[in-house]
């Protein structure tokens, strides 16, 4: 700060441009708070202060991709399709490379019974990355309702709607990776080819690809321990752990669903990776009231996982389903986990 100070004052700036960039800077920090802010009021279902707080932040940036997909998410799931599919319409022109905005738009097609837009959204998207599981449960269900609608044709009778296809239709609220910049050209069919940018592809096969090898980190409380280690002495390689990570999951999710706190905490591990620096026993706290708050039944589906055991550290990808009363919410998640003492628990979660 002194140097940009010594700067301003040799180029005989006066104050009145320091007091401009000091604002700036000031605003730009409150902006960037905003949005973390946003998302958890959105998977809270707190969807009125949510829209106010990205209205606030949008009047800051009117052009932040991140606020106007959020924004789009607030509409639509407050039953506000017309303005969510203008928002996640312009997204997919503006940022070609959010295959999210793709998702929620074919989404929001489907509900309102447009399912030749949809076919045409979600197969754009589907060109980008056959491997998002949303995008392809989505567009399923929309070949379905098609075929509905040719077959009712065929008999004269009047189409309605596919049983529980609004049900079924998956809307994205999180983006799963930062924008970048434009690349090839995509051909939607609706409008104009617009630029898209090179994303890394997620794989739906048993293998979760990782950027990089991975080894695990040292904790003080109970130390992982490896498959390896566990091998007998005629040298034969144990079981595979991948069924032994897939039911920590389910256990996992399933103590949640039950509002069984001492279960659910305790498939964190020792030194798991509390979020935004928070102490465990605060987190503890902040989970125990949010989950045991919620007076409706939670539901929640976990969606193809993808497991991956290296060293002794499982990572679990999966597409996450959460129901609690009208509130509803799916996220593509990462578990991170390691063996303690023969237990599967949950070193990171993101």
């Amino acid at each position: 700060m002194d140097r940009i100070l010594s700067f301003l004052s040799k180029a005989g700036s006066g104050p009145c441009l320091l007091l401009a960039m000091l604002a700036a800077t000031s605003s730009s920090l409150v902006t960037a708070q905003e949005l973390p802010e946003v998302q958890k009021l959105v998977e809270r279902g707190e969807l009125k202060q949510a829209l106010a707080k990205v209205n606030q932040h949008l009047t800051a940036r009117p052009n932040s991709i991140d606020a106007r997909f959020l924004k789009g998410v607030i509409l639509a799931e407050s039953n506000d399709p017309a303005q969510a599919i203008a928002i996640f319409a312009q997204l997919t022109q503006d940022a070609p490379q959010l295959l999210e905005a793709y998702n929620n738009l074919g989404a929001l097609y489907a509900r309102q019974q447009d399912y030749d837009k949809a076919r045409v959204t979600l197969e754009a998207a589907l060109k980008l990355d056959p491997a998002l599981s949303a995008v392809t449960g989505n567009l399923r269900h929309t070949y379905g309702s098609l075929a509905k609608q040719a077959y009712d044709k065929a008999l004269g009778h009047e189409s309605g709607p596919a049983p529980q296809a609004s049900k079924n239709l998956v809307l994205l609220n999180k983006l799963r990776a930062p924008t970048g910049a434009p690349g090839k050209a995509l051909e939607t069919g609706i409008g104009k080819p617009v630029a898209v940018a090179a994303l890394p592809a997620m794989s739906t096969t048993a293998s979760l690809a990782v950027p990089q090898p991975f080894s695990p980190v040292a904790v003080t409380a109970e130390t992982p321990s490896t498959p390896a280690a566990s091998e007998s002495k005629s040298g034969t390689t144990p079981p595979s752990p991948h069924a032994d990570v897939r039911r920590a999951v389910d256990n996992w999710s399933q103590a949640w669903m039950r509002k069984d706190m001492k279960a659910y905490l305790a498939a964190y591990a020792p030194d798991f990776s509390v979020p935004r620096g928070q102490s465990r026993k605060d987190w503890e706290r902040e989970r125990t009231q949010r989950i045991l708050g919620k007076r409706d039944r939670i539901q929640i589906e976990i969606e193809k996982p993808e497991v991956l055991v290296q060293d002794g550290v499982a990572k679990v990808k999966f597409l996450q389903h959460y129901q609690a009363g009208s509130f509803k919410n799916s996220t593509v998640k990462l578990l991170t986990l390691a063996s303690y003492g023969g237990k599967w628990r949950i070193k990171s979660e993101k």
